[in-house]
Parts: structure tokens; C-alpha cells; sequence
């Protein structure tokens, strides 16, 4: 039923709430495949205006994409998690909490060329999700460019530990760098 639409004619926050989190019980137990899941969530979560909801969820659909699919269907489904997760960030409409969920969702699997794109041109921008960007999220952008072993991902290091010289700033620098794939950023 909640596959079906029920989930989002539910209008009690509580037991959406708690219903998201019997379906997360579910896929945790393995009686409800994960695929399933995130494709409940992309359903449901454009129609969700809690902002205590919507980060969770997107917190488990992370982990279920993360986590618990092949590596075959997380390929399957990883352009239109970025391509929702990035209009959604995007969508004025909403509060600027979902936003930012959005937003920390999409830097979170973007992977495919237009997501690494997308991801470089955030480090340009002045503000995303409606609000001034901040250097926790420039760091985790950098810090995902490092794991995806990005063209530009050691540039794009060198330019956010010159524009946070801070000591959270040196810190974040030191994990970044731990990210590269080379030797000698394992061994440092």
C-alpha cells in the first residue's frame, strides 16, 4: 500500500515518520530490496515538506544507494539521483533546510561527468541551495572530487585550503588530501 501511494496520503508527520522508518527496518532485515526503497523515496520525497523527514529519509536512501546496491544498479539509478537531488536543491519553493539536505544528497553521489561538472561549478559559486556557500560544504565538495580522483579535484584542494586557512580549514585540508589515490597520499 505504501508503494502504492498511501505513504504520502498520510498527513500525521509522526507516522510518516515512523512508517519511513519500518520501511528502513525492512531493507536493514532484508525483506524489502533496497532498490525499492530508493525507488519509493524518489517517489514520495518531492511531495515530503517536513523538514525533519526529508533528511533522514535522504540520509537512508544515501545508504541504501551507498551501501546496499550492486554496483550494476547504483550506475542504474545514480544519473537521476543526482538529477533529482540536484533540482531539488535548486527549487526556491522549498525551505532552505530541504534544501541543503538536497544539496549534501547530491555532493554526496554525484559521480557521473555532468555530477563532477556540476560539483567543480559549486566551488565557483557564491551561494547554493538558496543560501551563501559555506566552507563545510565547499570542503565536502573537494573532499568527493578527491574520492572520485577528479581532474581538478588536487587544484580544486589547493584553491579551498588558500581560501580557509582556519584551523576546522587545515583539518578538513589534511582529510582532503587523505582522499587522493595516490601512494604518497596514503603514506603522508
Amino acid at each position: 500500500a505504501l508503494e502504492q501511494g498511501a505513504l504520502g496520503r498520510v498527513r500525521d508527520s509522526f507516522l510518516r515518520a515512523m512508517l519511513w522508518g519500518a520501511l528502513w527496518d525492512e531493507v536493514r532485515a532484508v525483506r524489502f530490496e533496497p532498490a525499492r526503497f530508493v525507488r519509493l523515496a524518489l517517489a514520495e520525497l518531492p511531495n515530503e515538506h517536513d523538514e525533519q523527514i526529508v533528511p533522514r529519509v535522504l540520509g537512508r536512501l544515501r545508504r541504501a544507494v551507498g551501501a546496499y546496491l550492486s554496483p550494476a544498479e547504483l550506475e542504474e539509478w545514480r544519473p537521476r539521483l543526482e538529477r533529482v537531488f540536484r533540482e531539488s536543491a535548486e527549487d526556491g519553493s522549498r525551505p532552505y533546510g530541504i534544501r541543503k539536505a538536497y544539496l549534501d544528497a547530491f555532493v554526496d553521489v554525484a559521480a557521473t561527468g555532468d555530477g563532477v561538472d556540476r560539483l567543480v561549478s559549486l566551488l565557483s559559486a557564491d551561494s547554493a541551495a538558496g543560501e551563501p556557500l559555506r566552507h563545510p560544504t565547499r570542503w565536502d565538495v573537494v573532499i568527493r572530487l578527491m574520492v572520485l580522483g577528479a581532474p581538478a579535484a588536487s587544484e580544486r584542494l589547493e584553491a579551498q585550503r588558500t581560501r580557509d586557512a582556519t584551523a576546522d580549514g587545515r583539518r578538513r585540508a589534511f582529510i582532503a588530501g587523505a582522499a587522493g589515490r595516490s601512494a604518497e597520499n596514503k603514506q603522508a
